[in-house]
């Protein structure tokens, strides 16, 4: 089956590549190489530094993924699987329900990968699962860069390459490590990506009907892997069917509605003597979020690797690091775009789609992870930045 589903993946790969000139095609198989190469190293220093057998994390996700898709192979029902979780805390959040079925369906994809066969050892079948996860968020990104460049030509004399904008979207870390671990992350980042290269598509050719079918399809699949992706397919819905000012209009509805609305019901609660808070919208949580995690704290982390191995310092480090480098080209292609409409399109998306994790967790519960939420509209900022930047400066 594992083998099956790579050389499939491959193949696509291959078709993509030929939409690709000699140069930027060798450039983003590089990049691919080097990203396959950056996942094993990871692994193995994970295995073997760490010491989690077969480099599968215990203490967070990835544990109740591969035990449950262990059990699967073993026959346990999908009602039972919420036992196996390593923290007590964490069996009400992982009850089967709608909120959650993507974790289900995505540790049965792990079950048959991993077991139907194994193939010589598991430790062949999870780098082989890995492989394919990486091929395919590869196959997304590059989907999306060739819609990308469709905004870039409509409204900049000069874009950027493809091969630096797969590069900046490849390596950030959410998405390259993601791969490299047993998490729905990356099958949710490749709808998102593919229903957001549709979009770009809609938006670059109008009259393209047939993307809309397959938008709607992506949306979907999103929203089954994680259902708050719904503050991402709303305003875009709203955009390809009423136009960009409706959608401006809808997200600013439903910042009031977000922001005004959750401090009225935990009014009313207080009235009526419940003490239950529904949690409200916290600026200092949304920006804590996306500065999260600090270059500062992760540097002196990173220094001890090896004396005190851990995986998240590794990842934390690597995040921290590209933030600096998001952050600055977002900003830079939010004061300096051309389209001050599709701007505000997604400035807007981008802000609710942070106020809704600072209502739902608090600072101590925030991971990396929660920066997938706001990447469509923080990529579509850092290219028109790069757009910006490469008509004053020398850029690839």
């Amino acid at each position: 089956m594992v083998i099956v589903i790579l050389a499939l993946l491959i193949y696509i790969l291959k078709c993509k590549f030929e939409k690709l000139s000699p140069k930027g095609r060798n450039n983003i198989l590089i990049c691919f190489l080097f990203g396959i190469f950056i996942i094993c190293i990871f692994n193995l220093y994970v295995e073997y530094c760490v010491g989690w057998k077969y480099g599968v994390p215990f203490d967070d996700d990835s544990s109740w993924i591969f035990k449950a898709a262990e059990s699967m192979k073993k026959g346990s029902k999908w009602s039972e699987l919420y036992l196996l979780v390593s923290r007590s805390w964490d069996l009400t959040n992982r009850v089967l329900s709608p909120a959650n079925i993507g974790q289900y369906i995505y540790a049965k994809f792990v079950s048959l990968c991993l077991y139907y066969p194994v193939i010589i050892d598991l430790h062949v079948n999870i780098y082989i699962l890995y492989l394919i996860q990486f091929t395919l968020i590869t196959i997304a990104i590059i989907d999306m860069i060739l819609e990308l460049e469709g905004i870039g030509k409509a409204y900049y004399k000069k874009i950027p390459s493809k091969s630096i904008v797969f590069f900046l979207i490849l390596f950030y870390p959410m998405i390259i490590f993601n791969a490299g671990k047993m998490l729905r992350e990356t099958i949710y980042t490749y709808f998102m990506f593919e229903m957001f290269a549709c979009f770009l598509h809609y938006l670059n050719n109008a009259e393209a009907k047939e993307k809309m079918k397959k938008i709607i399809i992506y949306a979907l699949l999103m929203l089954l892997f994680r259902p708050n992706s719904v503050m991402i397919v709303i305003p875009l819905f709203i955009w390809m069917f009423l136009g960009d000012e409706m959608a401006v209009i809808i997200n600013l509805i439903i910042m009031g509605i977000v922001t005004l609305g959750t401090l009225i019901v935990n009014w009313i609660m207080q009235m009526v003597g419940w003490s239950y808070s529904f949690g409200n919208v916290s600026i200092y949580e949304t920006i804590h979020l996306v500065l999260f995690p600090n270059i500062f704290n992760q540097i002196k982390d990173f220094m001890y690797i090896f004396s005190e191995p851990s995986w998240q310092t590794v990842v934390y480090f690597f995040q921290s690091f590209w933030n600096i480098i998001f952050i600055v080209i977002m900003v830079v292609g939010m004061v300096f775009a051309k389209n001050k409409k599709y701007t505000l399109v997604f400035l807007t998306m981008l802000l609710n789609a942070l106020f809704i994790y600072s209502i739902a967790y608090c600072i101590e519960n925030f991971t990396p992870r929660y920066k997938l939420i706001y990447i469509i509209p923080q990529i579509y900022f850092v290219y028109t930045g790069l757009c910006f930047m490469k008509s004053k400066f020398k850029l690839r």
